[in-house]
């Protein structure tokens, strides 16, 4: 029997079959990113937990809540940030104002360090002292035997939120400290003025590891502060050795401390417990991008619904904020440097915008050029207390630095952080100058610029005078 095969359909396949092949090619397409989006989440999270271990390793309490833990504070009444935070209050119900005519002056009346205040000038000084009274000096005062402190942390806090007034009440005093050297200083109280500069430094140490940037920006203003008011004191008249030795050894103190390491040092710390904070659920990106209970930010609502956006860019950012701190523990000139390489690399070859939003050009620099330029003028103030005090023992002033070292008054001839080299002293017709080649590491002899220390063909340092000076 002849048989003939069945005809071949033509048909095109059913309607819903179809359906069934497009939305195969959907959940294809949805099933790239959505995997991505999660193998990524999970690669970054193995990454960071190996940055952590690394850091458990070189430093076992970087984490926020255990660098709070081991920052112990003082007794309260040895505690110079608290002090502050009380003279601020005086001041608050007696202000302050030596008046427009001190604020507005063409030049500033202290610029000038051996030259006297004019009649006017004391006169406005004494006027905004009076209505004081007695009780806002005597606490002011009382920093100078208060050398440690450390101003509260609340560690429950988004570290990026911690509030800096209290902080920032250190301006006020150490205006307040730097105008009552140079009154007494004008009026020949010269061991009080000794005991004013004295309480400047350790108003400014203070700040302590407090740690954030702007914190220690503070500090380094009231270093240039307190420097100034010593030179200017030495301008006036003689301090007795034992007084002069004092402020050397707070000097010394302070200039041993590295405030930038603790401000970057605090604030990865602190990015890192926003980290993890978020990644456990225990804060939202709407908390942290300021939407309001109710009506959450449309930006909040989406990193919430898909965490894994920002922080899956995290360990770029975790690991560039390492290299930070690690600049930030070399010295001098080197460390500016690595910072510079580092902050260089962060926003030209970062793939993430996180770390470009974190680290912006001048982030740690800015900080590191003020510590540097602090550590120039500290380092310069102690070897000339060391040479005001050799010149009270020996009736002369030394011929070099080294004779300070072998006079026992320095352990070493301090370094100038701009070079590497020894800081330079030089003879003048009224006294003598140690100095730092500063930011142009040009020696310059040490040539100061009174109006403008920042000029171009000038050194940074600190001038002494002769007695008849």
């Amino acid at each position: 029997m002849q048989t003939t095969p069945p005809p071949v359909s033509t048909t095109l396949p059913r309607k819903s079959r179809r359906r069934w092949y497009v939305l195969g090619c959907l959940l294809l397409l949805l099933a790239v990113p959505v995997s991505y989006y999660f193998l990524t989440g999970w690669w970054g999270n193995r990454e960071t937990e190996e940055i952590c271990r690394e850091l458990d390793q070189d430093d076992p309490h970087w984490r926020w809540l255990d660098l709070i833990g081991q920052m112990k504070s003082p007794p309260d009444e040895k505690n110079a940030a608290v002090q502050i935070v009380k003279v601020h209050a005086l001041l608050k119900k007696t202000p302050f104002r030596p008046g427009p005519k001190w604020d507005n002056a063409p030049k500033d009346p202290l610029l000038y360090r051996n030259a006297c205040l004019t009649e006017e000038q004391a006169q406005l000084l004494r006027g905004a002292f009076n209505p004081l009274g007695p009780e806002v000096m005597v606490e002011a005062r009382k920093l100078k035997d208060m050398p440690e402190g450390r101003f509260a942390i609340d560690a429950e806090r988004i570290p990026f939120e911690l509030p800096l007034d209290d902080v920032q009440k250190t301006r006020a005093v150490l205006n307040l400290l730097q105008l009552d050297a140079a009154l007494r200083a004008q009026d020949g109280d010269m061991p009080g003025a000794a005991e004013s500069c004295q309480a400047l430094v350790n108003a400014t140490h203070a700040i302590n590891d407090f740690p954030q940037r702007p914190a220690q920006l503070v500090r380094a203003s009231g270093h240039a502060i307190a420097v100034g008011a010593l030179e200017r004191m030495l301008g006036q008249g003689i301090v007795s050795e034992a007084r002069l030795r004092d402020l050397q050894a707070v000097l010394e103190t302070e200039a041993a401390d590295k405030p930038l390491y603790h401000a970057l040092r605090g604030e990865r710390a602190g990015v890192h417990h926003i980290y993890e904070q978020l990644r456990q659920g225990n804060l939202s990106f709407s908390d942290l991008l300021g939407g309001k209970k109710g009506n959450p930010s449309w930006n909040g609502l989406f990193f919430d619904t898909f965490p894994n956006v920002v922080l899956n860019a995290y360990p770029e950012l975790f690991r560039t904020m390492n290299e930070v701190v690690q600049a930030s523990k070399l010295e001098d000139a080197a460390q500016q440097e690595a910072i510079q390489k580092v902050e260089k690399k962060a926003s030209s070859e970062s793939r993430h915008m996180l770390t470009r939003l974190f680290l912006p050009p001048g982030y740690a620099l800015k900080l590191a050029m003020a510590s540097q330029r602090s550590q120039a003028q500290m380092r310069c103030a102690i070897a000339a207390l060391a040479a005001e005090r050799y010149r009270l023992k020996h009736g002369a002033w030394p011929r070099a630095l080294d004779d300070l070292v072998k006079d026992g008054l320095l352990k070493d001839i301090p370094k100038d952080p701009y070079d590497g080299k020894s800081l330079r002293m030089r003879r003048t017709a009224t006294g003598v100058i140690v100095y730092s080649v500063g930011p142009d590491k040009v020696d310059n002899g040490g040539k100061f610029d009174r109006e403008d220390p920042t000029a171009a063909d000038t050194d940074l340092g600190f001038e002494l005078w002769d007695a008849p000076r």
